[in-house]
């Protein structure tokens, strides 16, 4: 075997991801493997003895806590796949903006190559099911019968024979969002439901994927996959006559891993995207209507799930939806209003998260300076180190490239890239490697130097990030209606400022000065005099796996000039 440089590169990655990995990560990685390899051998024996498990749970016997806690996960699903109903009635689905069409419930390909490369998130949604109490809430008649039907489907082919299988139909994290779905919709059917055919399918199923979850949590991978485990059993704990004394013992063991040292204090997860920030406080919310916790851990849990309700918040732009920092895309979850209610953000620094808000005149600007995740597992960062995202009005105006896609390629790599986003940059540096979809090797990071309100209402953010032999600084300034921003450089190479404004702004040109339209907003630009401008045409991604038209400034400082100077004024 003869290694190629792309090769030995991404072995190193893979290596130096390894090397964060704390001990029981390690040990959970290596039972995944085994588990894998080993359980499509013994397959008719393996779901025998989780049958067993899932049959001396508790009965169903649902606490009053468990019915707001059910109609806060189905609000999130609705989100996400109100949009397949009722045609998934007729095996039409339509999930991640892509719609494949089965013809019936019966000839669904649970294994269905829909996506490119080996990330086929595509089906893990089909597999997640969570349309199913959307189907519950939109058509309460037919949902019982339709989610027995396509479990029925399901079972039929996903039997723990291959090893695919773990991959997405029984990846413990699609088993989790399974749990939460099926969960979900038994607590709000109706009573006389209970207890028919249709019934029994649906809760034998869950039961199944209850005692899978328990047997496999994904210790190895943590972050928002052991969170959503933990929030899939405590969900159905609220389920049951009693809490199982070991789902108990699960959540207790794990709750400093997810709760303690995964949130901030100041109430960003450590993963440090939005869209996973608003899933981890609805697994906060389930946590909290559980009666098993000591008096500290719950006012430990209290005041995380408050913080994080606040950041989020102040990490929502103009039109209701939150920023797209590292991995995120809007549609996941509802807008932000219907997680945490109507609020009021002014100035907002959250220093250990490392962002900080800006508000004031019809301009909202949040401005990363932080790292770019947990040092464990940063899998869904992305190398948008000062970079700042904006909105006018209800309007977004600097944006994020986004996020696009989860199969590993050249898309995907380009994205997380630094040069990608519009924070100072050296062309062609790297402060973070990556290989595959979600691996991180060499890994940099960016401080909060300073930020607060002057005398005069002028509201600032400064931050830098240094690593081998380079180093970027950005003050954002926000004074009334104008934003200035102010880049430095040091270190040789080829340096740029590089910022996407949507399609949707109509641009004009004049010389030194720029000025983009819609509606009634009118912002014009400014810039250092001896900085040149490439104006062109680019693309960003609001939705998963769907580009939309950018403007694309890309601003390249004097050889012998160490800063850069950008002004944007509203009229």
């Amino acid at each position: 075997m003869f290694w190629t440089r792309k090769s030995a590169n991404r072995a190193i990655v893979k290596l130096s991801a390894m090397a964060r990995m704390e001990p029981r990560q390690f040990y959970g990685h290596i039972h995944r493997r085994i588990r894998n390899s080993f359980v499509p051998f013994v397959a008719p024996r393996y779901r025998q003895s989780l049958r067993k498990a899932a049959n001396a749970l508790p009965a169903f016997a649902p606490v009053e806590a468990a019915f707001p806690m059910a109609e806060l996960v189905t609000t999130f699903c609705e989100a996400e796949y109100s949009g397949t109903l009722p045609d998934a009635f007729d095996g039409l689905f339509h999930l991640m903006n892509k719609t494949i069409d089965f013809g019936s419930i019966e000839a669904i390909d649970w294994r269905v190559s829909a996506d490119e490369g080996d990330r086929q998130i595509w089906r893990s949604n089909l597999s997640q099911m969570s349309y199913l109490p959307v189907a519950l809430r939109q058509y309460p008649a037919d949902a019982i019968p339709f989610a027995a039907h396509v479990i029925r489907s399901f079972e039929a082919v996903a039997r723990f024979d291959s090893s695919r299988d773990f991959k997405e139909a029984w990846h413990p994290y699609i088993a989790s969002r399974r749990v939460l779905a099926l969960s979900a919709m038994l607590l709000l059917a109706p009573r006389a439901a209970r207890g028919s055919e249709d019934w029994r399918v649906i809760e034998n199923f869950l039961r199944l994927n209850v005692a899978f979850i328990m047997r496999n949590l994904e210790v190895d991978i943590g972050v928002n996959h052991l969170e959503r485990n933990l929030s899939a059993l405590a969900l159905f704990s609220l389920c049951c006559a009693r809490i199982p004394d070991e789902i108990a013992r699960i959540l207790r063991d794990n709750f400093d891993a997810i709760v303690r040292r995964t949130i901030c204090d100041d109430g960003v997860p450590k993963e440090r995207s939005a869209m996973y920030h608003a899933l981890t406080i609805k697994s906060c919310r389930i946590f909290s209507a559980l009666p098993i916790w000591s008096h500290e851990q719950r006012a430990l849990l209290e005041r995380r799930l408050s913080s994080m309700e606040t950041a989020l918040a102040a990490l929502t732009l103009g039109d209701g939806q939150p920023v797209l920092f590292n991995d995120s895309w809007l549609g996941e979850n509802p807008p932000t209003a219907k997680i945490v209610g109507v609020r009021d953000i002014g100035f907002h620094v959250m220093p250990e998260g490392g962002y900080v808000r800006l508000k004031s005149q019809g301009w909202i600007v949040v401005m990363d300076t932080g790292p770019i995740g947990p040092s464990e597992n940063p899998g869904h960062g992305h190398a948008d180190f000062l970079a700042v995202e904006a909105s006018i009005g209800r309007h977004r105006f600097f944006v994020d490239p986004g996020t696009l896609i989860y199969t590993a390629g050249e898309a995907r790599n380009h994205l997380r890239s630094w040069e990608a986003h519009n924070g100072p940059a050296f062309v062609g540096a790297h402060p973070v490697t990556f290989t595959d979809s979600f691996k991180v090797g060499k890994n940099a990071a960016a401080v909060l130097d300073h930020a607060g309100q002057e005398p005069s209402g002028a509201q600032r953010c400064e931050g830098s990030l240094q690593f081998s032999s380079y180093k970027v600084s950005r003050s954002t300034v926000l004074d009334g209606a104008a934003l200035t921003v102010n880049d430095r450089w040091s270190g040789s190479g080829k340096r740029q400022s590089r910022f996407l404004v949507p399609g949707e702004w109509e641009v004009e040109r004049e010389g030194k000065a720029i000025q983009f339209r819609r509606g009634p907003h009118c912002a014009t630009l400014t810039w250092s005099h001896d900085a040149s401008l490439e104006l062109g045409a680019a693309h960003w991604s609001r939705y998963y796996r769907i580009e939309e038209p950018a403007h694309e400034l890309v601003f390249s400082p004097a050889a012998q000039s160490e800063g850069f100077q950008l002004k944007v004024v509203l009229a």
